[in-house]
């Protein structure tokens, strides 16, 4: 089976090695790593015309239009991972939802405080006990 030009284009893409040349103000500019190209991209630079070939290739066989997918991806997570959220929307039978699992969930926390606290009533009280009985002899 023969696949159409433009998706043949684009699984070379994929299969390229991750250093790129990029046709930058009527120039070739380069070579970037894909880091640097989908930096390039959310800050405006390039668009889905920028010719791109991969950094040892001598035609510009591709555009940057065959790479939006993977621009557009999110980094690739390494290290310490943050989570920064700021507001969300979550429709009310899911609330509600969410709301009976962390119910449930806090269940065993529940069970642990009242048994230190038990103790520690009981670890008190026997003190407060015997210094008073020791105070009425």
């Amino acid at each position: 089976m023969d696949l159409p030009r433009r998706q043949r284009r684009q699984e070379s893409v994929m299969k390229t090695p991750r250093s790129f040349m990029l046709w930058l103000d009527e120039a070739e500019s380069g070579p970037f790593t894909l880091t640097q190209v989908r930096s390039l991209w959310m800050a405006g630079r390039v668009t889905s015309a920028t010719h791109a070939k991969s950094a040892g290739d001598s035609d510009w066989s591709f555009t940057l239009g065959d790479m939006v997918a993977e621009l557009e991806a999110p980094e690739p997570l390494s290290g310490t991972v943050t989570a920064d959220v700021r507001s969300f929307s979550m429709s009310f039978g899911d609330m509600v939802v969410f709301m009976v699992k962390w119910v449930i969930a806090s269940i065993p926390a529940l069970i642990i405080l009242v048994a230190i606290g038990t103790a520690v009533v009981f670890v008190m009280g026997g003190a407060v006990i015997g210094f008073m009985s020791a105070l009425f002899r």
